[in-house]
């Protein structure tokens, strides 16, 4: 049966370097395999299962590899992601059942045989990354098929040019947190007389906060899936800034801004790094029609 895919994607760093343990050992009798009918090219679901008389812990941390010429290799991360870094006690004849997301730090898996690794701990009340702990890798083998998915495309998104703006920060103008029970600050940021104003709605306070160059229109630069973003500067003379803070929570008077490498720059879009994918690069749109590559996401 044909599976419509979208991928979920979410931010941080992977740890893929799980723990490096001194005293490695294996236990035959405890596994990790797929369950059955949940494989997909951007997640899985896996049972571990402890049929030996020890109990054992695990983590969240994992790594993918791929059978190339009968060798096992490890499969190059896109992004960098976080992991939680609990304890998860693994009793003995016990097994649990946990779903991972690869979408984000792997992308789509392409046709292929792979398998993830865990890595399995003896029952311990210290931490996972003490390097006396006892531990041995589990895997989990499986193989990808393209031809079994179907995918929503995901798409190429315009990046609506303004002459005015709404912030809200979190941070004051000298760049020190700000009171959350006092409320953000809201920001109007606008183009007069060519010049990008901002207004400071607190206390009503208005500056020039860019005048290098005559400024034509001002937009977002979303950053992955969450609210946060990159004033874009569009000039008169088609040149592009974009802020080196990001304005959706860290807008101050005092922002400063890189030129990006691009000229006869009159509109943006941003195109995703994959089908599925809701990260995207940014591109300029200049007057013939070519598109630019301003900022990649990675």
């Amino acid at each position: 049966m044909k599976k419509n895919l979208l991928g979920i994607l979410f931010c941080g760093i992977l740890l893929l370097g799980l723990t490096g343990c001194k005293n490695e050992r294996v236990d035959n009798k405890v596994s990790l395999t797929v369950k059955e009918g949940t494989l997909a090219p951007i997640g899985v679901t896996l049972i571990l299962k402890n049929e030996s008389n020890t109990d054992y812990s695990y983590g969240e941390p994992y790594y993918i590899e791929q059978e190339i010429d009968g060798n096992w290799s490890k499969v190059q991360t896109i992004y960098d992601v976080v992991f939680n870094l609990p304890a998860y006690g693994l009793e003995s004849g016990k097994s649990v059942e946990f779903s991972i997301n690869w979408a984000y730090g792997y992308g789509q898996l392409k046709s292929g045989k792979y398998r993830i690794v865990k890595e399995i701990f003896e029952k311990t009340d210290s931490e996972l990354h003490d390097s006396n702990i006892v531990s041995f890798n589990v895997y989990a083998e499986f193989e990808i098929n393209e031809d079994d998915y179907e995918y929503e495309k995901a798409t190429t998104e315009e990046i609506e040019l303004k002459t005015e703006l709404k912030f809200k920060s979190s941070i004051d103008d000298n760049g020190q947190y700000i009171n959350w029970e006092d409320g953000l600050v809201d920001y109007n940021v606008y183009i007069k007389n060519n010049k990008l104003y901002a207004k400071n709605l607190k206390t009503n306070e208005e500056k020039i906060v860019f005048d290098k160059e005559p400024v034509k229109n001002i937009a977002v630069r979303p950053i992955c899936c969450a609210a946060n973003g990159h004033l874009l500067i569009l000039t008169s003379n088609g040149n592009v800034y974009m802020s080196d803070e990001d304005c959706n929570y860290f807008f101050t008077f005092n922002m400063k801004y890189t030129k990006l490498n691009a000229e006869n720059i009159v509109s943006f879009k941003l195109v995703p790094l994959f089908d599925y994918d809701v990260a995207k690069n940014l591109y300029g749109i200049d007057s013939e029609g070519n598109e630019i590559l301003l900022h990649r996401m990675n």
